[in-house]
């Protein structure tokens, strides 16, 4: 279950002035899961305009119906783990999106696997906090 106190604490601070976003990475789909394009981008050089539609278009995930829109992906322990996209997703994690052959294996996994009913993006962000 995701904790919705933790989702809020993280929305609380998805300000302008306190955002913890270091670059911020997407991709746009079609419903047959093609790249109809992708962006990748340090967060700070993004206008105030952008930085502020981006932050509520990334506070709209934790304000989801919380635990019923969003889905916990359980990843199996052990060796396992290393059969599914947990290692893609830590190597995206270790280089804060700055890579963009990862990202576009990541995008092509999502577009064979995500069943459609139309075109949809992917954004992904990058930062650090501490509470």
């Amino acid at each position: 279950m995701i904790d919705r106190e933790d989702m809020l604490e993280l929305t609380r601070r998805m300000t302008l002035s306190r955002h913890c976003f270091s670059r911020i990475a997407g991709c746009y789909l079609d419903r047959e899961g093609y790249d109809n394009g992708s962006f990748n981008i340090h967060f700070g050089k993004l206008k105030p305009a952008d930085q502020k539609k981006n932050l509520t278009l990334a506070k709209k995930v934790p304000f989801a119906k919380t635990n019923v829109q969003l889905t916990e992906y359980a990843f199996p322990a052990g060796a396992a783990r290393q059969k599914t996209m947990w290692p893609l997703l830590e190597a995206m994690c270790q280089t804060g999106l700055k890579d963009d052959g990862l990202l576009s294996v990541f995008y092509e996994v999502i577009g064979e696997h995500y069943p459609a009913k139309a075109d949809y993006g992917i954004y992904l962000f990058s930062g650090t906090y501490d509470i």
